[in-house]
């Protein structure tokens, strides 16, 4: 009785094994490298990239450690042409969701509330918003 049961879980098994391996397969597509030949993309700037985020109606962020940016992606991995400069050898990035009113970015008379932020590897953090100029 037991035999036959190890018999029947072990067929039950190798019969679910195909249809749970394609279930969980995917293809990988490169995107986006700073090395020639190696994506479909090209951009020196995405150098040790630490961190990827996306608002909900935003492209994707990518904080760039060793280039110290911020560079933006579609979908398909094309450039959008803002690169956001992060000081610091940025680690990673949020989208700040709009419910903190915390996180105001000023320079000079402009201000408003960070809708990226990026953390630094020399413990920095730092937003950025469209309507307010990099300070410098």
């Amino acid at each position: 009785m037991v035999l036959a049961c190890v018999v029947a879980l072990v067929a039950l098994g190798a019969s679910l094994t195909p249809a749970a391996a394609s279930d969980n397969s995917y293809k990988v597509t490169r995107l986006v490298s700073d090395q020639a030949n190696k994506a479909a993309h090209q951009d020196p700037n995405l150098v040790n990239a630490w961190g990827l985020v996306a608002g909900p109606s935003t492209p994707w962020w990518v904080a760039n450690n060793h280039s110290n940016t911020s560079t933006l992606y579609d979908g398909n991995g094309n450039a959008v042409p803002l690169v956001v400069t992060v000081d610091g050898a940025p680690t990673g990035t949020v989208f700040n969701t709009g419910a903190s009113t915390d996180f105001i970015v000023k320079s000079g008379a402009a201000s408003g509330r960070a809708l990226f932020l990026f953390a630094s590897q020399v413990g920095i953090v730092s937003g950025w918003n469209p309507n307010v100029p990099a300070a410098g």
